[in-house]
């Protein structure tokens, strides 16, 4: 075998061309980002100023100290500050309810500053697109898979939440953790520590139960049911812990009796917004969403396709309960894992139907 035939087969592997299509995702993300018809697609987002001054605080820093450091880089990067002086208690219970960005971009922040903050959502980026691989190679259609991370990797979208230092990419790396644990039917425990670590991301405990409820019936339904259980106690937990983290507080301007009040008016409004905004700022998402759900449709009695609908009921309910128009398809972005692993799993039926369809056309 020689050289240069090893060298074509690396540069022709799979996830090479992966690799390839997430660098220069990234790396036009970091040259080309800024404010697009008025939306905000900066690196660096006003949540995500919270985050970066619990990291610092998580140094060693006083809060103070912080969020003044923060406040200076933001001056620096985006031309003002986010932040006070100070952070309410309740404020402070809401980013301590989501440590684990703040957690992994510690080592990060030491090393490259607060320019740290990007390289988790960055990883988590790579990440999801070998998780595509893997699950591709499963089911013995890994180019199949590399033109789907291509498709993704297209939609401004995903990119614009994907790389900026927020919680968004970190869970949906999670999430991709999550499912291919389930197409590769490993050790359940894994499964529940995943969950786990999701349910320290942000307020996900119903996107990791509905995910899971149709494989509930399946060889691994223990360790389904444990994090199904699991994420039902940290969502109530975090209720109680931090009321404001997940719309459930009794007292302010805007309580939970209100938010259930609005609550349908608001998934309407949810739907509506998102959906038009990815047809006017995003084709390429809006029709992946569309083939994807049709399809899934189609083959409903699929425990993915059965998935990929749950979640996708689900992210647009929590934003109806979030009531945020306008964000950009930011909370429902998880539901494009199972999206993917929809597409993977039915590929025989994708190529079977797109043989007849041609055949059809030769003998016309």
């Amino acid at each position: 075998m020689t050289m240069a035939y090893k060298l074509k087969r690396f540069l022709g592997h799979p996830l090479f061309i992966i690799f390839l299509i997430w660098l220069v995702a990234v790396s036009s993300r970091l040259v080309r980002n800024g404010e697009v018809y008025g939306l905000n697609y900066l690196l660096f987002q006003p949540d995500g100023s919270l985050y970066q001054a619990f990291t610092l605080k998580l140094q060693g820093n006083s809060w103070s100290e912080s969020l003044a450091k923060v406040n200076s880089f933001y001056q620096d990067q985006v031309g003002v500050g986010y932040l006070g002086s100070t952070v309410d208690p309740v404020v402070q219970k809401v980013i301590s309810g989501r440590p684990l960005l703040s957690i992994l971009s510690v080592p990060f922040v030491a090393i490259f500053g607060q320019y740290g903050m990007l390289a988790v959502p960055v990883f988590s980026y790579l990440f999801f697109g070998v998780v595509i691989y893997i699950i591709g190679k499963e089911v013995k259609a890994e180019y199949f898979s590399v033109f789907l991370f291509l498709v993704i990797s297209l939609s401004t979208s995903f990119n614009r939440w994907m790389v900026a230092n927020l919680t968004d990419a970190l869970l949906v790396g999670l999430i991709a953790a999550i499912s291919l644990l389930l197409v590769k039917k490993t050790r359940g425990i894994y499964l529940v520590a995943f969950a786990a670590l999701a349910l320290l991301t942000r307020p996900s405990g119903p996107i990791v139960f509905a995910l899971l409820i149709p494989f509930l019936f399946t060889a691994k339904k223990f360790w389904v049911a444990v994090a199904m259980g699991l994420s039902i106690v940290g969502t109530i937990g975090l209720a109680i812990y931090s009321p404001e983290s997940t719309g459930t507080q009794t007292s302010g301007e805007y309580t939970v009796v209100n938010r259930i009040s609005d609550f349908l008016i608001h998934i309407i409004k949810v739907v509506v917004v998102e959906i038009g905004q990815l047809i006017v700022m995003d084709r390429v998402l809006f029709i992946f969403l569309i083939v994807t759900s049709s399809i899934a449709l189609y083959t409903w009695r699929s425990t993915w396709s059965q998935s990929y609908l749950l979640v996708l009921a689900v992210t647009f309910a929590m934003g109806g309960w979030n009531g945020a128009l306008g964000v950009n398809f930011r909370y429902q972005l998880p539901v494009i894992v199972p999206a993917v692993v929809v597409l993977l799993t039915n590929y025989s039926l994708l190529v079977s139907e797109m043989r007849k369809l041609l055949n059809s056309r030769t003998q016309n």
